[in-house]
């Protein structure tokens, strides 16, 4: 749809040189600037990636990794769950470093009959039948030195227990 400019005298134009564009025109030429400036920006932030993303990787890996991120991870989590956190930092390290050794599972076999064994803190997760967790045992008090225990695949890890293993010495 295009308008022409409402002169006072006739014209004789076939190039359309005197059109003047529509609202919807202008607005959708500003949009196409947007749509050209964003994948500009987008192209510059990939390339910035390609070239970067090993130190990039590494880092987050790290900072991910820390023990003080994942402690500040599960205190967050369960403060805004409204469930009370009483743990430090030292005595949540401190519950996970005595924890026992978790069997891999599948891991047996005539090569290996004992399994490999690896830190419960090792296999942490949100998945409670394929990671090792932390629970509460009485599900109305906060987290704390006295009301925690270490599960794995259902079970709580402990002497005895199908997954439990000791930490091996030397």
């Amino acid at each position: 749809m295009t308008q022409r400019a409402a002169l006072g005298f006739k014209y004789a134009s076939l190039d359309e040189e005197m059109r003047v564009p529509t609202d919807r025109e202008l607005i959708h030429a500003t949009e196409r600037v947007k749509t050209a400036s964003h994948k500009n920006r987008k192209n510059t932030k990939l390339s910035w990636w390609h070239r970067n993303k090993e130190l990039w990787n590494r880092k987050r890996l790290a900072a991910v990794c820390s023990i003080e991120k994942r402690y500040k991870a599960a205190e967050r989590r369960a403060r805004n769950r409204h469930w009370g956190w009483e743990f430090t930092q030292e005595e949540w390290e401190r519950a996970w470093s005595e924890a026992p050794w978790v069997e891999v599972p599948g891991s047996r076999g005539p090569s290996n009959p004992k399994g490999i064994a690896v830190p419960a803190f090792a296999l942490r997760g949100s998945h409670a039948h394929n990671n090792t967790c932390m629970q509460r045992l009485d599900p109305n008090k906060p987290w704390s030195i006295d009301n925690y225990k270490i599960m794995f695949r259902g079970e709580e890890l402990r002497p005895g227990s199908r997954w439990y293993r000791e930490a091996p010495t030397g």
